[in-house]
């Protein structure tokens, strides 16, 4: 049976000196690291959350989040805070902390305890992300890839995917206007394609960390950060791929994982109270605070 200090030492073996590490703790194998907004809500996978009416529904009702973040990129992470789906995926730097959200739930399946190696920051793809919260149409993801990638204008980007296998010259003479309208009618036409062919931009702009301002006693308890994920669904169509990170391009992997044993769970989350780290001091929020208390609190004949 694993216990918790020889899955501490584990962790340590695959993490090099001087290197910042996330953890994020997944209680079901099954789990994929792809964030909310982006998980199918029925079996068929053809329904997911519209995210920019999420966004905007919920500032509508809380207009106080608007004056109080003051980029959209804030307003996720506190959107996020009280539940509603976003495109950012929760992580620690306090490795005990996913340890704890790996053990906690579904206690009798195995799970995962994964190890980030954070992309570096750069802010021209956070703005990336922040724009496409808000893109409503295939149309504007094109346009928002244009203007990140290295294709400054719309017919390159065609010649580069080559659509359809059409000769470039049958349309290099058309303005981008026409050229968009063309390329948008074609049934094959998809902006996951450069997933493929433009791997170095896709694998540059697809992820981005990021360590929020501690906006409250949670993201505090919990060193929460976050990873901001690209991709968009446009009325239940992936206008463009959300990746899952274990499947991220690139020549070298950015995440590792350990089992964690269903078996081990119960030991594990022992070790860990001992260590301080429980739901208590986890969730400093009243509700939660009443709910420890009461787990504590049971009388046995």
């Amino acid at each position: 049976m694993l216990d918790l200090a020889t899955l501490i030492s584990n962790v340590c073996d695959l993490m090099e000196t001087e290197k910042e590490y996330w953890y994020r703790g997944h209680s079901k194998k099954s789990y994929k690291l792809i964030p909310t907004v982006f998980r199918p809500l029925n079996k068929e996978g053809t329904q997911f959350y519209d995210e920019s009416k999420l966004l905007a529904e919920f500032v509508r009702r809380h207009p106080e989040a608007m004056r109080d973040h003051s980029s959209t990129i804030e307003l996720l992470t506190y959107a996020q805070h009280y539940g509603l789906p976003t495109r950012l995926l929760d992580w620690t730097q306090n490795l005990l902390v996913a340890i704890f959200f790996c053990c906690k739930e579904h206690q009798s399946e195995d799970g995962y305890l994964y190890i980030l190696q954070p992309p570096y920051y750069e802010k021209k793809t956070l703005s990336f992300h922040e724009s496409l919260v808000n893109s409503i149409s295939p149309e504007d993801v094109l346009e928002l890839i244009l203007n990140e990638s290295e294709f400054d204008t719309l017919d390159k980007v065609i010649k580069k995917l080559n659509i359809n296998g059409v000769p470039y010259a049958d349309f290099k003479d058309m303005s981008d206007t026409e050229l968009s309208h063309w390329a948008f009618a074609q049934k094959s036409f998809l902006i996951q394609s450069c997933e493929k062919d433009i791997t170095h931009w896709w694998v540059r702009s697809s992820l981005c960390a990021y360590k929020p301002f501690l906006i409250n006693e949670r993201l505090v308890a919990q060193k929460g950060c976050f990873t901001s994920h690209s991709g968009k669904y446009i009325k239940g169509v992936s206008t463009l791929n959300a990746i899952d990170i274990e499947n991220e391009p690139g020549e070298s992997p950015i995440v590792s994982k350990i089992e964690i044993r269903a078996s081990s769970k119960v030991n594990i989350l022992k070790q860990l109270e001992i260590c301080g780290i429980d739901e208590a001091t986890l969730f400093p929020e009243l509700e939660y605070q009443t709910r420890s208390i009461k787990e504590q609190c049971v009388d046995y004949l």
